[in-house]
């Protein structure tokens, strides 16, 4: 990025407010000068389409354009800019028609949760102000600055390449999408009940309890409400969770909201709709099953009819058609994402866009390191600050209260100067996932097969492999807004479960819970449990300090590193035995874990805050760790008689660890699928038909059949060129979506990714598209996991702050990606968004040891553990 500003004049009055020229126009700011760019577009411009996401210039999604070159806004003192032209996503559309590069990202439906996309937008729009025609190289280059943690790095490629190249960017007429609605229009509806109610002027109001992650379920959910009440999709009003008014479905997680929230929505559709048919049997005089319902329309057999809303509360100024889709099948159809508009254009979206009257600005100081306590520290400068409204301070919590965002930030950081802390340095070597085999565990046997006659092994295997600390790495950081207005303390979260939150709300704060309302917004991708309910309760901390005035909270990147939940490390022995006709006739499987879940009403959920506050430990610490998230896919879903599956899980005093997207799936399938390969390469047996052998299921041998086939691959081999394929499978949880990858990697001393080719069946595909952008991103983020992805510890401390600590995959890195749905309309829909995360991993480990002749199987494959493995 570039970084040629000339500071400002040594004479320059400070007094004299800064100008600066934004999309076209003049605007004279407040804030001092040395106020970072992001801070007065979105808080004193209200340009909401700048995202915060590091503060350090390493993540991108605060760039604009700068005289016409894409720049960092959130490390550019505004006082740098001088009379520069600067253009946000704002300047993109012109009035309501969308560029052609925003059109293209809406054909391209290239996004998931959103957040980075602004960035993306204006990185590509420079690119292709400079470079009209670029190469996909050039593409790739010019994006590598910008970070996207979901995954939809093909798609962005494709809408530049299509707009480099001139082809129509107008997305096909379809079925239309949904779109949302508020509370005040649910208060006015009719006749429901707790998921659907028939609103206003020829609208269906969705009330959903799964939260939107970015996932697009949303979307997903409101096709399945439109398929059961027979209305076009366009019709359909979604409300978000909002634990006034929804259903309590718990949390989105496990990838169970379309087969869960997807099938209460489907029954109470039903529900719905037979009442509305059997009010109008009434009206026309026939039975129910004489009337034929289409678009909220029933119509009896001599052509008289009544709608939905008539029968509702009477309204007739419904209209006869919401545009296409009226009378079309919703399941099945890929519907575009109803958010992605206004995200493209840069409205505000998420819950760090939230703006309420009389908004305060909050931040918390913790401690520098995880096992630093607290010495001393002196309020005094900070509380004289600027904008500041108030030092927080409960045992080792501090929090800062200020009227500016940037004020908040500036006192933070006096405060942190003016604190003492006290290291307190552990010796244990975190960085080692064995160090799990020297805790103090709790065991369990998981699962144990016993057959009813002996088999005879012939020959024996037996591996260790591993996998380190991991982080969500969620693209903007954590952030929550709570407004106590002495009745209600209200919390709008990006939160996964809304219900939950509220319960551990009011517990931490001895609340009752209908004192506490909790408002899902929307926020960067999380892929599991990161900071995001940890921010809601500083929010709802320092709310309760100014009664009557919201406060927003939102983390800095360093905090989001060093205190989010981290995925767990994990070591996996196994042990395995071949009779003499190369059958499996015994599989041992010992699993070292953390806990992976510790979220709100889990036995093991505390608040972060609640660890330096001056109160009494909430946690059940005497509660058993229970290993089905640890041993989850360990048992293999082969045929062998005798299996024995063992899970370990050590305390979590050490350490701060939660579900990350898929659980002990991933290291557990990288586990078994490896070890699966070297027993076929000791065969001298194909990876294909070894597992194919081995597979009763049917559904299990047509993914891996079908994956073989569609990516042509000399599996478990090397190409002409020295490329090496390997493949991975697994039905996630053994119970819900199959899915089988193929990895075609290039690696001399390091690994570049060429290929992947995935098939996932996931029962009835709802929306095609929507589940072909997930198992993308579940793609490139194992794959991120697989090569670089880990966390550094020093003294028994995280040491990654910044994403140049912690490196994930970037544009340049992106292999070509395939992916297939086996559509089964006679099963149920279960989701995709954990199915790939372990054979990804494995497929790719796979391929390397189809190269290097030996396996690697401690995670990632770095640079370093390939060069070990070629001088051993």
């Amino acid at each position: 990025m570039p970084v040629d500003f000339e500071p400002p004049s040594e004479s320059a009055d400070p007094e004299t407010p800064t100008v600066i020229r934004v999309n076209g126009e003049l605007h004279r700011i407040t804030s001092p000068g040395a106020t970072p760019l992001v801070y007065v577009l979105r808080n004193e411009l209200g340009l909401k389409g700048t995202r915060f996401g590091c503060g350090e210039g390493t993540c991108g999604t605060c760039t604009v354009l700068i005289d016409g070159v894409a720049r960092y806004s959130c490390d550019l003192p505004i006082e740098y800019v001088g009379d520069s032209a600067i253009s946000t996503v704002e300047d993109l559309a012109d009035g309501s028609a969308m560029s052609a590069l925003q059109q293209a990202f809406i054909a391209e439906q290239a996004a998931q949760c959103g957040f980075c996309t602004s960035g993306i937008l204006l990185q590509a729009q420079g690119l292709l102000d400079r470079i009209p025609h670029p190469t996909d190289n050039e593409i790739r280059e010019a994006l590598d600055p910008n970070l996207c943690r979901c995954g939809s790095h093909a798609r962005v490629i494709r809408a530049v390449r299509n707009v480099a190249d001139g082809i129509g960017t107008e997305r096909e007429p379809g079925i239309g999408s949904p779109s949302t609605a508020s509370m005040d229009v649910l208060n006015s509806a009719g006749m429901g009940n707790d998921y659907l109610t028939v609103g206003p002027d020829g609208t269906v109001l969705l009330t959903i309890g799964k939260a939107d992650l970015g996932q697009g379920i949303s979307t997903t959910l409101a096709q399945i409400a439109a398929d059961a009440l027979q209305v076009a999709t366009a019709r359909i009003r979604i409300i978000a969770p909002d634990t006034a008014i929804s259903p309590d479905e718990g949390t989105t997680a496990s990838s169970m909201s379309t087969e869960q929230g997807g099938a209460n929505i489907r029954q109470a559709a039903a529900d719905l709709r037979t009442h509305l048919l059997d009010l109008a049997a009434e009206r026309l005089g026939a039975t129910a099953a004489e009337l034929h319902a289409s678009d909220g329309v029933i119509t009896a057999p001599d052509n008289r009819s009544v709608s939905y809303w008539e029968l509702a509360d009477g309204t007739t100024g419904w209209q006869d058609s919401t545009g296409p889709g009226a009378g079309e099948a919703a399941v099945g159809t890929s519907i575009p994402r109803w958010d992605l508009p206004r995200k493209l254009r840069g409205e505000p979206s998420f819950v760090h866009d939230l703006e309420l009257p009389g908004m305060l600005h909050g931040r918390i100081l913790r401690p520098p390191t995880r096992n630093a306590r607290l010495a001393s520290v002196d309020e005094e400068r900070a509380a004289g600050a600027p904008g500041v409204v108030r030092i927080v301070r409960s045992g080792e919590f501090l929090g800062v209260i200020a009227q500016e965002e940037h004020q908040a930030v500036a006192a933070t950081n006096l405060l942190s100067d003016d604190a003492v802390w006290d290291p307190q340095p552990t010796t244990i070597d975190l960085a080692d996932p064995r160090h799990l085999l020297l805790q103090d565990v709790q065991t369990e046997t998981a699962h144990s097969i016993t057959a009813d006659g002996p088999s005879e092994p012939q020959r024996s295997f037996s591996a260790t492999y591993t996998r380190p600390f991991l982080v969500h790495g969620s693209i903007g950081p954590s952030c929550a807004v709570a407004l106590d207005d002495h009745d209600t303390l209200t919390v709008w979260s990006h939160t996964q479960g809304v219900f939950p939150l509220r319960k551990e709300v009011a517990q931490a704060l001895d609340l009752p819970e209908t004192a506490v309302r909790v408002v899902h917004m929307e926020g960067a991708g999380c892929y599991g449990h990161n900071g995001a309910d940890d921010c809601a309760f500083d929010a709802a901390v320092l709310a309760r300090e100014v009664p009557g005035k919201p406060v927003r909270v939102q983390w800095s990147r360093a905090d989001e590193f060093l205190w989010e939940p981290h995925g767990s490390a994990m070591t996996v022995q196994l042990e395995s035995s071949l009779d003499s006709e190369g059958n499996i006739v015994r599989w041992n499987s010992d699993v070292w874990s953390y806990v992976h879940t510790a979220r709100p009403q889990s036995p093991r959920s505390e608040f972060l805050a609640e660890t330096h506050m001056d109160q009494p430990s909430r946690r059940q610490t005497g509660e058993p760790l229970h290993t089905e998230s640890t041993v989850r896919n360990a048992l293999p879903l082969y045929a062998i008689p005798n299996v024995e599956v063992r899970g370990h899980v050590a305390p979590d005093d050490d350490v701060r660890t939660s579900a990350l997207r898929s659980l002990g799936a991933h290291a557990n399938v990288f586990a078994v699928e490896s070890l699966i390969d070297e027993m076929a390469a000791e065969l001298g047996e194909s990876p294909v038909s070894f597992r194919l052998r081995h597979l009763a299921d049917p559904r299990a041998r047509d993914v891996v059949s079908r994956v073989a086939e569609l990516s042509g691959a000399p599996i478990g081999g090397t190409d002409e060129n020295g490329n090496g394929f390997g493949l991975g499978f697994a039905r996630y949880k053994n119970q819900s979506g199959y899915g089988a990858v193929v990895a075609q990697i290039e690696a001399v001393t390091e690994v570049r990714l060429v290929h992947l080719w995935a098939v996932v069946d996931a029962g009835t595909i709802v929306n095609p598209d929507g589940a072909t952008n997930q198992i993308e991103g579940g793609l490139i983020q194992s794959a991120s996991w697989a090569l670089m992805e880990r966390v550094g510890f020093q003294d028994g401390s995280p040491t990654p702050r910044t994403w140049e600590d912690y490196p994930i995959l970037r544009f340049s890195e992106i292999p070509e990606i395939t992916v297939e749905l086996i559509n089964r309309h006679d099963e149920r829909s279960v989701g995709v968004g954990e199915v790939v995360q372990g054979p990804t991993t494995a497929a790719i480990g796979n391929a390397l040891r189809a190269i290097l002749g030996k396996p690697i199987r401690d995670l990632p494959f770095t640079r370093d553990r390939i060069i070990k493995a070629l001088l051993e």
